[in-house]
């Protein structure tokens, strides 16, 4: 008897007949470990939605408490404002929501009059954030004028000189450096407060920034009748 010369067609389906046999064979040696990679890709699907709506859940958590804390702070109810900031640090402290609480809750202590206990938050708050944080920028503004508050100008004139910075406007530039001269003048410091000046000084008149040369001159006069 002849061999049987399969055709093109048979060879095709009977490749295709002897893969499957491996699949069904592979399926029913390792039914159990492909059992378990399917409910590995089940369990990721759904904890996949379950973290993105825990997510958005905590975002409108943290949104709501602070937006309570701000609208007690604009009424003037600082003590009450306290706890829904510190609620929204201590639940959503590295949100955006929770970065902006820390300022808000500075304020609140701030206008209570805990000086003291701000300047302290101050410093664990911006240890907390990056340095780059518009909320830490806002903090150490803070910082300086807390610490004139505390009757520390001279500190105070040197927390605000670093919060100049050259991405500033010019108008916020010039209120942030005659108000650093103007602590360096309480603290007893006028010489130093000369030098501020006369620096701003010479970069309006280089065209540099555009400040009012009128009250720039009256400063300068003003410190230079201070100097020892």
């Amino acid at each position: 008897m002849s061999a049987h010369k399969f055709t093109k067609k048979e060879l095709k389906q009977d490749s295709f007949v002897s893969s499957t046999e491996k699949v069904l064979e592979f399926g029913q040696r390792n039914a159990t470990m492909i059992g378990v990679a399917l409910l590995v890709a089940v369990v990721a699907l759904v904890g996949g939605s379950y973290l993105k709506n825990t997510r958005a859940a905590a975002a409108r958590e943290a949104s709501a408490q602070l937006y309570q804390g701000q609208v007690l702070l604009a009424q003037g109810e600082y003590s009450a404002a306290m706890g829904p900031l510190q609620d929204c640090v201590d639940d959503h402290g590295g949100s955006e929501f929770g970065r902006y609480a820390r300022v808000a809750l500075v304020q609140a202590m701030l206008a209570l009059g805990d000086t003291e206990g701000a300047l302290a938050r101050i410093q664990q708050y911006v240890g907390e954030l990056p340095a780059t944080d518009p909320a830490a920028a806002d903090l150490k503004l803070m910082n300086a004028y807390a610490l004139a508050d505390a009757g520390r100008p001279g500190e105070a004139a040197d927390a605000i000189a670093a919060t100049i910075t050259a991405d500033l406007s010019d108008a916020i530039l010039y209120d942030r450096t005659v108000q650093q001269a103007d602590w360096l003048i309480d603290a007893g410091r006028a010489g130093d407060a000369i030098n501020v000046l006369e620096g701003l000084d010479r970069r309006a008149r280089a065209g540099e920034i555009t400040v009012a040369t009128s009250d720039l001159e009256n400063r300068l006069a003003v410190a230079k009748a201070l100097k020892p």
